[in-house]
């Protein structure tokens, strides 16, 4: 499992936390490794990481790729993508977050666990949450940055 950078046992620099550099990352993971037919598998901001991997490096070491509810390719409102979110949205975010960090991944632990539609223990939803607050908050709050005005490359690709 890759430890996004500002996260888990990552080191945590004030740089980078942009989606080619996750790509990059992975990158310089899988080659370390020398790992080939590697299956990626990406929920939310990590899909859009793998994505950005698939097109930056292709697909030699990879036999497949499972994206789930990832953030495609980007969230922002634009003329192009006239169902994003408004620039108001993050901004609210981003400012509920450091606030209040640990009610606002409280807030987000119902959701992704969906506890209105199943029973989640409250000890689970602590737990999560600890491992949320663990992050750099730097690090989480450029990652929500990244994620929601990410676009497309002069190529069109992802």
């Amino acid at each position: 499992m890759l430890d996004r950078r500002g996260h888990g046992r990552s080191d945590r620099p004030s740089t980078g936390y942009d989606l080619n550099t996750s790509a990059d990352d992975l990158a310089a993971l899988l080659e370390h490794l020398d790992l080939n037919e590697v299956i990626l598998v990406g929920h939310s901001a990590g899909g859009a990481e793998i994505a950005r991997y698939l097109a930056r490096y292709g697909e030699d070491r990879i036999a497949g790729a499972a994206l789930v509810s990832a953030v495609l390719p980007y969230l922002k409102l634009t003329d192009d993508k006239p169902e994003g979110v408004p620039e108001a949205a993050l901004q609210a975010t981003l400012q509920a977050f450091r606030t209040d960090r640990p009610k606002w991944f409280t807030g987000q632990a119902q959701l992704w666990f969906a506890t209105h539609l199943n029973e989640v223990s409250p000890v689970m939803i602590e737990h999560t949450v600890a491992q949320c607050l663990s992050t750099s908050p730097w690090a989480t709050a450029k990652l929500f940055e990244a994620v929601f005005r990410s676009v497309h490359d002069r190529s069109g690709s992802w």
